[in-house]
């Protein structure tokens, strides 16, 4: 990833809950939240539905520094535990996607 000075990344999860499994997953998108903090230094954390695609939740996390940035990617596509590592028992389809993103400058 590359170094882009002090500007915030912006880190997208995207995922499909399985609908027999949206209830359980709604009940601890908190502890999604507080689970991330612990990771990296959050400054903000949305989790996302689809309204056309119920279901497709995406999460986007901000953070201010490029080693938590990739902390967090690491943690998200290979969780170790708790509740990262149920979330993935939850999610159907492709599996869990996760991408960081850092805003450009327009200078060429």
């Amino acid at each position: 990833m590359e170094d882009h000075g002090t500007e915030t990344f912006t880190i997208f999860v995207e995922y499909r809950i399985d609908p027999s499994r949206r209830e359980i997953f709604l009940r601890h998108a908190e502890e999604i939240r507080e689970e991330t903090a612990r990771i990296a230094p959050v400054e903000g954390h949305e989790i996302l539905e689809g309204c056309d695609q119920p279901g497709l939740f995406v999460e986007v996390i901000r953070v201010g520094e490029k080693d938590a940035a990739e902390r967090l990617l690491h943690r998200r596509r290979e969780p170790e535990g708790g509740i990262f590592l149920r979330l993935k028992d939850w999610v159907s389809g492709r599996g869990i996607q996760a991408w960081a993103f850092s805003r450009i400058t327009g200078r060429g």
